[in-house]
Order: structure tokens, then sequence, then C-alpha cells
């Protein structure tokens, strides 16, 4: 299911401190729908009536497994790109209110924390990468600025790039990390953390 595996070799560049990414419920919907569609087509394959079909038949079968899972990928990534283009328009209308919260009784400035670690995120923006409809060859690169707000959601994210469909795609896969985040302070208070992240990938 995973199309990086498939199409590209992927790579993460000089990350900065650490990062988080909240999904929006949108997002989230999605993504638990289509869950459920790979799940029966899984469950499908381990059925014992697949133990019994000859090699021949075990390949067509596995033929259109795979045929079965890249249309269903392509119909998700449709669904994240119509959602995100929503996401846009609400934060072009609709600046953040959340208040500034005083957390500890501290000084100085402490970076929002990644509550899986840096090589797990990684890792998830590498598993929520879709490669099918980007048309490039050689090596592209972008960087994705986002900000980490005061209640350590992720908003305003942005892929600065020369292929724009290589953009679009790295900005959902950092909204589909599911990890939690403790945001920035400063002298104890909550802030707004400006973070960039670096992707180069290779066809």
């Amino acid at each position: 299911m995973n199309n990086v595996k498939k199409y590209c070799t992927f790579y993460l560049i000089s990350l900065f401190s650490f990062y988080y990414s909240q999904q929006t419920e949108g997002l989230r919907i999605i993504k638990n729908k289509y869950a459920y569609e790979f799940e029966k087509i899984e469950n499908a394959s381990e059925s014992s009536i697949i133990q019994k079909l000859s090699k021949k038949q075990l390949n067509e079968f596995i033929v259109k497994k795979n045929a079965a899972i890249s249309v269903l990928e392509l119909k998700r990534n449709n669904e994240y790109l119509e959602e995100l283009t929503r996401m846009k328009l609400y934060e072009s209308t609709h600046k953040s209110d959340i208040p500034s919260v005083k957390k500890l009784d501290e000084k100085g400035e402490i970076v929002a924390e990644y509550s899986k670690g840096i090589n797990q995120f990684k890792q998830e923006i590498l598993d929520n990468f879709y490669a099918g409809t980007i048309n490039a060859d050689g090596k592209i690169s972008c960087v994705v600025n986002f900000i980490i707000d005061k209640d350590g959601s992720i908003v305003e994210v942005k892929g600065v790039g020369d292929n724009e469909d290589f953009n679009k795609q790295a900005e959902l896969a950092v909204y589909l990390s599911d990890g939690t985040s403790e945001p920035a302070r400063i002298d104890g208070y909550t802030v707004r953390y400006r973070m960039r992240l670096p992707l180069t990938i290779q066809f």
C-alpha cells in the first residue's frame, strides 16, 4: 500500500528540531474509512480458499489484489486533496485565537517535542507520502513550512518547490502523521513555533 516504496526513493534532509502533526477531523474520517476497505482486501487474501488456488490462479489473484489496492489509494488521495483544499481555505479566512497558557514556572525558550521521537516522525512521513500522481524524472525537492500552535496542533502548512504535486503530497504527509507534541514555550508560556521540513525525492 505504500506508493513511496513502489515509485521512488524518499529522503528526509536536515530536519530541524522536532515536529508535530495532527490530522484534521476530515482527514481522520477519510483515513479510517479507507482503512476498513484495505482491511477487507487483506482479509480476503488470508482466507482458506486462497490456500487451494493453483500457482496460476494465485498469481492472477495477486494481480487483481494489487490493482484493487492501487485504485483505493488513488481514491483516498483524491479525497485527501479535496480536504486539504478545504483546510487551506479555512485557514486563509480564520486566524488562530488560541490563548497563551503558562504551563511551567521556567525561564528561556523550550522547543516543541514530538512524542514518538524524530526517527518515528521520519517514518510516518515516509508511510504517509503518496507518489502515484507525481509526474517527475530525477530528483525533486521542496521545503514544507508549518507552525506548531499554542495547543500543539499544526497549522499553516505550505510546501515550497518547483513541483506542485510533490508540494501537496508533502503537505499531506505532514498533516497525516499522528503523534502528539508539547508546544514550544517562552518563560513557561506556550507560543506558536515556526518549523521547516526539507524533503527530496528521487525517481
